[in-house]
């Protein structure tokens, strides 16, 4: 029994060490391949990170307090953990898995971001500058991008979820098929963009892409978002600085909710007249609940029924003019 034990302790160890010193092997491996990436990418005096390791078969790599700097006084990104996985590299197939834990932005970095997106213009530019120098208040927050381009399948799958405590978590899902070669056209694209001499070059080869682009067909598709605070300060505020007060009318807090609710009993009545939902199944009801704070998230799923052009989806947005594409989505509009 003692040499039953000692043969299963010295397996054990052999194990072990087998483990570790191969973990160590593809880790040191894998960071001489991304330190060659971020060379050949001109970031090799911004971008740096305190430790790297690996699962004992390279299907996992992780950078850890990766930082990101940009001639600030702070760097313009930090994140606790970067990890690599479900990584595909080859002429047919190209698949990876990012994720990013504890994520922090400086300030200056936001307000450039922000400038950015409103020099791009509309609302959302507008609105992007206003709350951006804000989110440095943000707690360190995760996201998480996924992507598979198969040849053999010409499809397109994309996953991107992002979680920020006190605020939301998001998720979007899609597929897309109908790209025969995709991977290797967009191979082909980046050397010949990383090769380029000039703008004119890099958007030419980017318009080579529109043939992909037009020919696309959309599977499937979903967005969801759930709440973690940001809904209930959101009404709480609204409630605070759009209530008409009668000082005779007796509770504040009372009339406030009473005002609400009657808005939100305008916008569904709105809601129903455009018709809503005969192009997303339950959309008005749905918006009742998550206007009035009685649901946590949502989430809006299309499940065509019949051949949808990407480039439809697209360039569509008025429900009246297009009911024949609205029927062929199969919109669905949920709680969660």
């Amino acid at each position: 029994m003692k040499q039953l034990a000692m043969i299963g302790s010295g397996v054990a160890l052999t194990l072990a060490a087998g483990y570790f010193g191969l973990s160590t092997y593809n880790a040191n491996q894998a960071e001489q391949q991304i330190q060659d990436w971020v060379y050949d990418m001109a970031l090799d005096d911004k971008l740096s990170w305190e430790s790297i390791s690996s699962s004992p078969f390279g299907g996992r790599i992780s950078l850890h307090n990766v930082a990101l700097e940009l001639g600030d006084a702070e760097p313009a990104l930090q994140v606790a953990k970067v990890t690599l996985s479900d990584v595909i590299d080859d002429e047919l197939q190209t698949q990876l898995r990012l994720s990013l834990k504890g994520i922090t932005t400086s300030q200056q970095a936001l307000e450039s971001a922000s400038t950015i997106s409103y020099w791009v213009g509309g609302n959302l530019g507008r609105a992007a500058r206003e709350v951006g120098p804000n989110l440095t208040a943000l707690k360190p927050f995760d996201t998480e991008l996924f992507f598979n381009i198969n040849d053999d399948e010409g499809s397109l799958q994309a996953e991107f979820a992002v979680d920020i405590p006190e605020l939301f978590t998001g998720r979007i899902n899609q597929r897309i098929s109908n790209q025969r070669n995709l991977n290797r056209k967009l191979r082909d694209v980046f050397v010949e963009v990383a090769d380029a001499d000039n703008p004119n070059e890099i958007l030419a080869q980017l318009l080579s892409l529109e043939k992909s682009i037009n020919r696309a067909a959309l599977d499937e598709f979903s967005v969801s978002i759930k709440d973690r605070g940001m809904l209930e300060r959101s009404i709480a505020l609204f409630q605070r600085y759009n209530t008409p007060l009668d000082p005779t009318a007796g509770d504040v807090g009372a009339q406030r909710q009473a005002h609400y609710e009657r808005l939100v009993t305008r916008e569904k009545k709105k809601c129903s007249r455009e018709k809503v939902d005969t192009y997303i199944s339950s959309a008005c009801d749905v918006l009742e609940e998550l206007l009035l704070g009685k649901a946590n998230g949502i989430e809006l799923s299309y499940e065509p029924e019949g051949p949808v052009k990407l480039q439809e989806v697209l360039i569509f947005s008025d429900f009246k003019n297009n009911k024949r594409l609205w029927r062929r989505m199969n919109a669905q509009l949920r709680t969660i």
